[in-house]
Order: structure tokens, then C-alpha cells, then sequence
């Protein structure tokens, strides 16, 4: 009796085990409709996706392994999608600064969201790139995960460095070649000053000169012939000659001063002897009697060359070989300074010299020394004149590889001076709004073209003051271009030290674009997941759960909280476990595959499925 009522039972228990296999069956025929319909939305979703010019990657937030990527991105990294999907940045040693990574995780966590931030990956090469990052927390199946959208800034940011490098230069090479600038015309102005000092000593050593007729003569013929020429050349040789006819020495050198180092050249001759003119090219300062000329800033005089230990011994030997006996050396003055020495030689003794023709030959000296000066003062002037030249051509240079290297940017760059007009804006800057230098040549007209909202005008107005106030800003407004069309532009701009600013402009509308539409879509096929009636899961190939929709966790009696990374071994009876394995192969190799297997509830119910 007992074993008929326990067939019974049994009995009962397969009719309603038909009975609900009859009902899935008929719900497994609308699941498979709906399930094409989700599969068609969510396949045409993720072709967009991937298809996407833009750098965009979802990935989990709790272990950073990314979840899908589009095209573009793989493209930009050099991996592959099979590389890539299901593997975080660190496994690929993709962030090149691990700072930059915890900075990023920071903001995410604590605000949600990322705008913006400049960051360095490794390609798959190895390659160091820069990209612009910003990324926000979404939920996809009550996971959080991130979704980041990037922007390749290598060829930007290498333009910028390039940019700050050359702008440093040249602000370097300004700043120095100004202050070289200031000091040569200081020198200019203090030479210049000396010179007509000079000038009015000569007028007034002239002036003085006039009662004394025989020495004014003997100084205009000298000053005539050294003065009519600028080349201190030619001053030694005009200067020489004269002395000759005014002493009447056989034998007189000029000798201009090395200050460097330091010695005296002879720089023209004439009476010398070869012997003689080979030992006289370099006199000592110290040790010789044309030295003790230029210490004592006198004329000096020997009347016995043999007996004077003022002369070196080899310059005294060749002197009497060529009979002469003695010497009168008369200092070059210019001013205060010292330019050189000329020397009288003679057979016999020196004549006898009166004050009146010590002070005549002073100032003779006096005016060779001044011819010689006006000779280097001319030379100094042509030698500064060719080097503000170069100096010129160079800074002109500098400034042609500015304005090329701005030019050939990436992104639109306008120059705009502290009083805000436009001095330069290249051609993408012009290829982006359509203005022209021409349309916007100030501030205010580029505030009334782009910004024809009075309202809005003013606001960008205000934001742009203030600025001002900063070395750098970035900013994104909506800009009116030329043409009527309205752009979403970033700028980011940088006040030089001279008060210019600099900006560089970049379009945005298309990734704002596509930024909202990814929101929507997702938001879309968020809704279309949730409305399945029947239980959805979304494994990977290793059987994690991806995703499973509120029907499906209701019936394992868990949240969707709790299953999401969990392994569907852990939800289904130990023989059905090990045929999961095959049946995601079959899966993956033929499009799809069909079984049936028993699920474990959270309270360990048993749950008959079939899974398509």
C-alpha cells in the first residue's frame, strides 16, 4: 500500500514536471524572438560602437579589465581585440606613468567623472603617446564600469614642447641679444661721449697751439695726412712718414700696444735694416725703453744705446750693427690710455731736445694717438654694425621658424597682443571658425562674430577676464563660425610674459556628439535588456557572469549584485558544471548551441532550464 501511494506521488510529480516543460517550451519560442530581437539591437549597438572614429573603452572599475573597445582605439594601441578585451592596462603595461593612473582612479572615484586629463600610454611597440582623457561611472548590468573617451594629443603635445622649446629660445636669445643690444649701445654713447671729449680737447689743444706757429705747422701737415684716412693702417704709415720729415730721424717705428697679451707690434717701419725689423716685431712692456715710454705715459730718451740696460741685448746688437746709437720713444695718448709708441733712431746722439720740442713731440704723440683712436673707434663702429646686422638676421630667422612652426600646427593657434588684436592666426585656425585675420583683426570683433548672443557674449566675456589673471586656461565654448554653423571649440591659451597671449583651438562637436549618443544608445538597450520576461545571462568565455537581468536573478533567488563576476559553476548542479566548458566551445565555434541543465537557487532550489 505504502509503495502505491509513493508511485502516485511520483506519478503526480512527472505530470507537473511535463506540464512545465510544455510551458518553458512555449516560453522558450517567445524568449528566442525576443532574444533575436535583443541580439539584432545589441549587435547593430556594438558594430556602431567599434566603428566609432573616436578612442572610446569600457572597462570594469572593480578590476580595470576592459570590457569592449572600439576600432579606433585598437588601431591607436597596436593590439588586437582578442589582446586587449577581458585584460587590464597594467597586464599590458599600458600606463606609462603609474602617478598619472592613480590620479586618474582618484578624480574617477571622487567625482564620477574625468575631464580631460592629459595622460601617457605605451603602444604595443612601445611607443610613448599622449592622449586626452575623460571618462564617467556607468552602470551596465548593475556593474559599475568606465566608460573613457580619449583623444591621440602626441603630435599636439610634441608640437607644444617643440613650440616652448622654440619659444623659449627665442625669448632667451631676445633677452640676451637685448641686453648685448644695450650694453654695446651704452658702449656706443660712452665711446661717442669720449670721443667728442676727445674732439674738444683737440680744439682746445689746437687753440693753444696757435701762438706757436712752427709746432701748429708741424701738427697740421701731420694731422692732414694721418687724418685723412680711417684705417689704422694707414694712420701708422702716414703717421711714420710725417715723423720722419719732422725729426729727421734715418730710422722711425710705430709700435701700437697688445693689451692681451701684452706686448708691443710693430705695425710700420721705415729706415730698418731686415736684421733689426726681425727682433723689433714684439717688445716686452717690461725691460725695454718703449715699454718704460708707455708706463710713465712720457717721452722717454737714450743717448747711448750700448750702455743702457734698458734695451734688450739682441734688439741693442742688431741697432749699432746698423750704426744706430740712439733712440727718443714718444707715447701714443688718447686721453688717459695708452695706444702705442713711436720711435726715433739715430746714427749719433739724440738732439738736444728744449721743452718747447718735448712738449711739440707730447703732442704729436697725442695727435697720432687720436688719429689711432678715431681709426679703432671707426672699425669698432663697422665691426658692431655687422654684428647687429647678424644679430638682426637672426632674430628675423627665429621669428620666420616661430611663426612656421605655428603655422604648421594641428590645431587653430591665434597670437593676440595685451591690447587684444589679433597679430597672427594660422590656417586651421581659420579651417575651424572660417575667420580670417581680416574679419577679426580685434578682440571685439571675434566677441560679436562668434558670440552674436548678447547674453551669452557677456558671459563669455567674463569668464575670459578672468582668465587672464592666470598663465594658462581651458575653456570650451559654443563659437557661431563664419559660415552660420555652430561649433563646440576648446581653447587653451597662455599669457607670455610680455603681456601677448597665445591660444590654441581645437573642434570638440563631433565628440560631444558622439559622447550623447553613446548615453542615449546605452540607456536604450539598458531598458530593452530589463524588459526580456525571461532570465538573460551574459558570460564570458571562461563562464564569469557579465550581466543577467532582474527575471533571472529573481528566479536564482540572488541580486543582481551578487551574481555579477560570479562563475556559473557556482549556480549549477556539479554534473552540469563540467559540461560548461563544451558547451561555450560549441558556442563560440558554431554561433550558438542548446542544452539543458539545472540551476541551484540561492535557497538550493533546483531549477530544469533550457539554455539556448
Amino acid at each position: 500500500m505504502e509503495y502505491k501511494e509513493k508511485a502516485k506521488e511520483q506519478l503526480l510529480k512527472l505530470k507537473e514536471l511535463r506540464r512545465r516543460i510544455a510551458e518553458l517550451k512555449l516560453s522558450n519560442i517567445e524568449f528566442k524572438g525576443t532574444k533575436k530581437a535583443l541580439g539584432d539591437l545589441e549587435k547593430n549597438f556594438f558594430t556602431s560602437f567599434r566603428a566609432s572614429p573616436d578612442l572610446i573603452t569600457i572597462s570594469s572599475l572593480a578590476d580595470g579589465r576592459y570590457i569592449e573597445v572600439t576600432d579606433s582605439f585598437l588601431h591607436a594601441v597596436g593590439y588586437s581585440r582578442e589582446e586587449l578585451i577581458g585584460h587590464t592596462p597594467f597586464e599590458l603595461n599600458m600606463w606609462a606613468d603609474p602617478q598619472e593612473c592613480d590620479t586618474f582612479s582618484q578624480i574617477l572615484r571622487e567625482h564620477g567623472a574625468v575631464h580631460n586629463l592629459v595622460v601617457t600610454f605605451f603602444k604595443k611597440s612601445g611607443e610613448a603617446c599622449w592622449v586626452l582623457m575623460s571618462a564617467e561611472l556607468i552602470d551596465i548590468a548593475a556593474t559599475q564600469c568606465i566608460l573613457a573617451v580619449a583623444k591621440d594629443i602626441t603630435e599636439h603635445k610634441r608640437a607644444e614642447e617643440e613650440f616652448a622649446k622654440h619659444r623659449e629660445q627665442l625669448e632667451a636669445l631676445v633677452a640676451e641679444r637685448t641686453a648685448e643690444l644695450k650694453a654695446i649701445n651704452e658702449q656706443l654713447q660712452q665711446e661717442i661721449n669720449e670721443r667728442m671729449r676727445a674732439e674738444k680737447a683737440m680744439r682746445s689743444f689746437q687753440s693753444d697751439l696757435q701762438a706757436k706757429n712752427k709746432s701748429l705747422e708741424i701738427l697740421n701737415t701731420i694731422a692732414d695726412k694721418i687724418f685723412g684716412s680711417l684705417d689704422v693702417q694707414a694712420v701708422a704709415e702716414l703717421a711714420v712718414a710725417a715723423m720722419m720729415n719732422y725729426s729727421q730721424a734715418p730710422c722711425v717705428c710705430l709700435f701700437v700696444l697688445n693689451a692681451e697679451l701684452p706686448c708691443l707690434e710693430l705695425r710700420h717701419s721705415i729706415g730698418c735694416g731686415e736684421e733689426v725689423r726681425q727682433v723689433i716685431t714684439h717688445l716686452p712692456l717690461t725691460g725695454s725703453l718703449s715699454g718704460a715710454a708707455v708706463a710713465q705715459k712720457e717721452l722717454v730718451a737714450s743717448d747711448t744705446i750700448a750702455n743702457d740696460d734698458r734695451v734688450e741685448p739682441e734688439i741693442k746688437k742688431a741697432l749699432l750693427e746698423q750704426g744706430l746709437h740712439g733712440i727718443i720713444s714718444v707715447p701714443l695718448l688718447f686721453q688717459d690710455q695708452v695706444l702705442g709708441v713711436i720711435d726715433l733712431f739715430f746714427k749719433g746722439d739724440i738732439p738736444s731736445l728744449t721743452d718747447f720740442e718735448r712738449e711739440t713731440l707730447m703732442h704729436i704723440g697725442k695727435t697720432i694717438g687720436l688719429a689711432l683712436a678715431n681709426a679703432n673707434y671707426v672699425a669698432h663702429i663697422e665691426a658692431e654694425i655687422k654684428e647687429r646686422r647678424r644679430v638682426e638676421e637672426l632674430l628675423q630667422r627665429e621669428r620666420e621658424t616661430f611663426y612656421s612652426t605655428i603655422e604648421g600646427a594641428p590645431n587653430g593657434v591665434a597670437l593676440i597682443d595685451k591690447n587684444g588684436r589679433y597679430l597672427f592666426i594660422n590656417a586651421e585656425f581659420t579651417n575651424i571658425t572660417g575667420y580670417t585675420l581680416e574679419d577679426i583683426a580685434t578682440g571685439h570683433d571675434w566677441f560679436n562674430r562668434a558670440y552674436p548672443n548678447l547674453k551669452y557674449r557677456r558671459e563669455v566675456i567674463a569668464i575670459w577676464k578672468e582668465d587672464l589673471g592666470h598663465k594658462a586656461f581651458d575653456r570650451v565654448f559654443r563659437v557661431v563660425c563664419k559660415g552660420g554653423e555652430i561649433k563646440e571649440i576648446e581653447f587653451k591659451g597662455a599669457v607670455l610674459e610680455n603681456g601677448k597671449i597665445i591660444i590654441a583651438l581645437s573642434d570638440i562637436t563631433e565628440r560631444k556628439r558622439t559622447e550623447t549618443m553613446l548615453r542615449e544608445s546605452e540607456t536604450r538597450l539598458r531598458k530593452l535588456f530589463e524588459a526580456i520576461p525571461e532570465a538573460v545571462i551574459v558570460h564570458d568565455k571562461e563562464g564569469n557572469i557579465l550581466l543577467i537581468n532582474d527575471v533571472g536573478a529573481k528566479r536564482l533567488e540572488w541580486t543582481v549584485e551578487d551574481l555579477i563576476g560570479r562563475n556559473l559553476r557556482e549556480i549549477v548542479e556539479p554534473e552540469n558544471a563540467a559540461a560548461i566548458p563544451d558547451n561555450i566551445r560549441e558556442a563560440r565555434t558554431n554561433g550558438s548551441c542548446s542544452f539543458e541543465t539545472t540551476y541551484i537557487s540561492r535557497t538550493g532550489r533546483h531549477i530544469v532550464a533550457e539554455v539556448n
